[in-house]
This record gives C-alpha cells, structure tokens and sequence, in this order.
C-alpha cells in the first residue's frame, strides 16, 4: 500500500517537472489572479461595508472561471489519467462553494432582504443547499469511479438503512423540522414556551429551533422535542399578554373606593392595552385586608413585567390619592362606650333624591357606609361618554358640567346625580361629566345598591317612577328622545339584572 502511495506521488511530481515555461507562467499568473482578487475583495468588505457572502460568491465565480481557462489552456494537454481524478475534486468543491455562496450571499442577502425586505427561511434554504450538496456529490462520484446509478442507488439504500438506525433522534428532529416549516405553529420573533422553557424564537433551522430568554440566555431545542411536548404560542390568537395583580386594602374601606382607585391607576399606566378591557375583582376576605385581583393586558409578552411594575407603581400612588392605607397585621381593642354617631352632613342631601325617597336615616346611612367619597378638582373629567361603567354618583358639594360633542347639556348642583342609567340597567355613559368647580360625589356601585334593594323593597317603586320620568323627559337635559314602552323596556332590564 506504502509503495503504491510512493509510486503515485512520483507519478504527479513527474508531471510536475514535466511543464514547459509557458505552462508554469500560465498557472503561476492564474493562482496569482486568484490571490489578488481575494485580497481585493477583502479590502472592499472592510473599507466599504460591502456584503461579505455575496463578495464571497464573486470569488468562487472568478476561480471557477481560472479552473476552466487552466483547464482548457494547460491541462487537457496533460496525461488525463493523472490529472482527471484531482480536477473533478476541485471542480466539485469550487462549484458547491459557488452555489452555497450565490444562495447566501445573492438570492437571501441581496436579494430577499435587500431588495425585497423579506423575512429570510433559514431552513428552506438549508433544505435546497442539502439536496444540490447530494447532487454534487453523486455526480463526482460518478465521474471519478464511473459508477452506475443503479448500483448506486441500491448501495445508498442500505446505507440509509445503516444510518436511520444510528441516527433516529437526528432524522426526527429533521421530519419535525420539516413538520413545523409545513405548520407554521410559531414563526422568528414570537414568543413560545416549550416542556417548561420560555423564550423568544430567534431562528428555526432544520434541526433545532433557538430561542432567546428573559435573561437573554440563547436555548437550543430540538425539534422533535418540541414535537413531544406542549407547546405554548404566547403571541397567538392575540399578540396581549394577560396579567395579573394582586392588591391588598384594609376590611374597612369600601370596595366601591378600593375599585375606583384601581381602575383610575389602570388608566393612569401607558402599558396597559386598551383591549381586552381590564377589570377589578375581590378574591378574597381575609381577618384584616380584602385581596382585590386586577386583570388587565400588556400590549407584548415582553412587556408584562414593565407593565406590571406600572399598575404596582400606580396602584400605590392612587391609593394615597383616594385615602386607602395599605393594610397589615393588627390588634384593635373596643371600649364599652356608647357614643353618639353623628350625622353626616350629606345626609340630607340624600334625603331629597326621589330615588331615595322613603327610605330611613338607617338605611341611608348604610349606604354611605357602602360607597365611596371622591373630590374632583375644577375640569377634571368625572365620566367619559362611551364608558362601561355602573357607578351612580350624587352631588354633595361643588358644580359639574353635562356636555355632549362639546355643547353643555345642563349643570347638576348639590342634590343632583347622574349616572342611573349605568347603574340600573347597564348602559354605557351617554354624556361627559365634568368638574366645572371643586366638586365632591358619594359613588355607589352596583353591589351597595344591590344591599339596599335587599332591604328595602319600597326603592323598587322609585326606581319605576325615575324611568317613567326619563322616558316622558324631553329632548334638552339628556339629550334623548321619548319611545315608546321605554320605561317598561328600562324596567324589565333592570330586573334581569338586579334579580
């Protein structure tokens, strides 16, 4: 074997010895050409930004245009016996680098992002370069060994045979790779949770898919794993993410100012989405807090824990905006003395509203007890028109402002109140209300209203003659037109509610 090896060597350097003048300057002026031109295109990459891949598809093209020239000028004169096998291997190798280089550097930088501004499918283009890689392969073989294809392919056949059973997690994550480019369950730049690890998918190749986490740690998964295990697509259906919050406010605040505190410092918080609307639930009632759930969404995945650190940061400034001390642990010891409760002084206020009408001191007081006391500085805005909200608010101090599209519809002093509508029969606010002086309002909310219908059946009666008011109510103060059986309509909804 040594002395076949040594003979062959002697062969090649024979004809190497063997070339006229005019040969060596030939091949001496091609490898030449070759090496400036590299160096050239280098320089050109370095000082001129140029595509590195697409100059490296210049290169391949202008040796492969040297090996034929060499081929056509001084090689075919040579003894072929010697020269073919090492010039198929050469070609072989120069014109793979030229199509590798012509698909990275032309057809996916140039073309697809330059031109077209396209998202790059890293694993089609890995798929054509494997299959034209076998093409090529085959074909030198062929040439250099003169093979048959049918002897060919039924070797390969084994050999496939050999290499599934020694290599089958390899071939699975190749079939789900290709399963996933056919699905399309998650594409570059969503977010995805797979057996427990979540990341961003930062590319999808023909074997793994990477991802980048929180930490901005890269994670390669296979493929088929991702095929076995659930897969989680943070960024389908809807691109929100949705979160959750929760927030603790003494047992002796009302809910109705705990809610209203929450939900203005969701309005407050630039990261939280508009859609799907967030909304305030109580959870829980414990010995010395009630834990209050707020649900909203973050316009990204990635934005949650930025959006989060909003409504907390929020949350804890509209609490001391609205009175709400942040509970903790306490003992409270009561002395056995009676002392005289004293009115509020709004108690008469509430008196008058017809839709209070009847009841008694007791009552009334409960109902203060079980709602909130906001103030609102001139021109703040109180209700925006549109709003889902199911809030009645009474006047007890200060001036508001009734508009529509900019026109003042009417002005509500001490005594008035707004909002029924939205809270007996669930309809959206109708009208602005704003602040035209320094202004206070009791805000009762659905469910301290429910407690006093419980109680108090009589305030049903009410209830009927303000809807039979509304309805006969012209056209200036609401801005409404009368319908018929509107009252009854108004009615029966508030009954499907409140019942």
């Amino acid at each position: 074997m040594h002395e076949r090896y040594i003979e062959l060597f002697r062969q090649y350097l024979g004809l190497l010895f063997s070339l006229h003048l005019g040969a060596v300057i030939t091949l001496g002026a091609i490898l030449g050409l070759f090496i400036l031109t590299s160096v050239v295109l280098h320089v050109l990459i370095r000082r001129r930004g140029l595509p590195p891949k697409s100059m490296a598809f210049v290169k391949w093209l202008f040796l492969a245009f040297l090996i034929e020239a060499a081929d056509r000028l001084v090689l075919s004169g040579l003894d072929q016996a010697l020269v073919h096998t090492p010039l198929i291997l050469l070609k072989t190798l120069v014109y793979w680098l030229l199509i590798k280089s012509f698909i990275d550097g032309v057809y996916s930088d140039i073309y697809l992002q330059r031109i077209k501004h396209k998202e790059v499918n890293h694993f089609l283009l890995d798929v054509i370069k494997f299959g034209i890689f076998i093409l090529v392969v085959v074909s030198a073989a062929k040439s250099i060994f003169d093979i048959k294809l049918s002897s060919l392919i039924t070797s390969s056949a084994i050999l496939t045979a050999i290499i599934g059973f020694s290599m089958q997690d390899t071939i699975g994550s190749i079939i789900s790779g290709f399963l996933i480019q056919m699905e399309k369950p998650f594409g570059v730049g969503e977010w995805i949770s797979v057996d427990g690890l979540t990341g961003k998918v930062a590319e999808i190749s023909w074997r793994y898919t990477k991802i980048q986490t929180v930490q901005r740690d890269s994670i390669y998964i296979p493929n088929n794993s991702i095929s076995k295990h659930n897969l989680v697509n943070y960024d389908r259906p809807l691109p929100q993410k949705r979160c959750r919050v929760r927030v603790g406010a003494p047992c002796d605040v009302p809910p109705v100012r705990v809610k209203a505190a929450l939900e203005e410092a969701l309005k407050r918080c630039p990261l939280v989405a508009r859609f799907p609307p967030s909304f305030v639930r109580i959870k829980s009632i414990g010995s010395y807090k009630v834990v209050y759930e707020i649900f909203f969404s973050a316009p990204r995945f990635e934005d949650q824990w930025a959006a989060m650190d909003q409504v907390q940061s929020s949350v804890w400034h509209h609490f001391k905006k609205y009175g709400v001390p942040l509970p903790y642990p306490r003992s409270e010891i009561h002395m056995a003395r009676r002392v005289k409760q004293e009115e509020p002084d709004y108690l008469p206020i509430l008196r008058s509203i017809e839709l209070f009408s009847g009841l008694t001191d007791a009552d009334l007081l409960l109902l203060v007890q079980s709602s909130a006391f906001l103030e609102y500085p001139a021109g703040a805005r109180i209700v925006r028109s549109g709003e889902q909200d199911t809030s009645l608010f009474v006047i007890l101090a200060g001036t508001v402002s009734v508009q529509r599209d900019g026109s003042v519809l009417a002005e509500l002093e001490p005594g008035g109140f707004f909002g029924e509508m939205a809270l007996l029969t669930g309809d959206p606010r109708r009208a602005d209300v704003v602040a035209k002086t320094g202004a206070a309002c009791l805000v009762v909310d659905r469910e301290a209203f429910k407690m006093l219908l419980e109680s108090n059946p009589r305030v049903v009666e009410n209830i009927r003659e303000c809807f039979r008011q509304r309805a006969e109510t012209p056209p200036g103060r609401n801005g409404l037109n009368p319908q018929e059986n509107a009252s009854h309509r108004w009615f029966e909804r508030f009954r499907s509610i409140f019942s």
